[in-house]
C-alpha cells in the first residue's frame, strides 16, 4: 500500500499548483465480449512553476479513464479543489 500513497501524494502536488498543464491522449481499448475496443483516454498532469520563480519541485501524474474530454478535466480540478478557467 505505500506505493498508493506516494501516488496519492504525488497527484496532490501536481494538482495543488497555482498553473497546471493537462493533456489527454485518446487510446484504444478492448472491450472484453464485445469484440471491438472502446476509447479510453491517457491524462498527463504537469506541474512546474520554476519559471515563475516557485520553489516547489516540479512533477508529473498520470491518469486513466473511459470518459474524456474537457467536461471531465473540469470535474477532476475542481474535486482537487482547483478553479476552473
Amino acid at each position: 500500500m505505500r506505493g498508493a500513497v506516494a501516488v496519492n501524494n504525488l497527484q496532490q502536488h501536481v494538482l495543488g499548483g497555482t498553473k497546471i498543464h493537462a493533456d489527454d491522449t485518446p487510446v484504444p481499448v478492448l472491450a472484453p465480449g464485445e469484440g471491438k475496443t472502446k476509447t479510453g483516454r491517457l491524462w498527463t498532469y504537469v506541474r512546474d512553476d520554476r519559471p515563475a520563480g516557485d520553489a516547489s519541485a516540479p512533477a508529473v501524474w498520470f491518469d486513466y479513464s473511459l470518459v474524456g474530454g474537457y467536461w471531465r478535466l473540469m470535474a477532476k480540478l475542481r474535486l482537487e479543489g482547483q478553479k476552473s478557467p
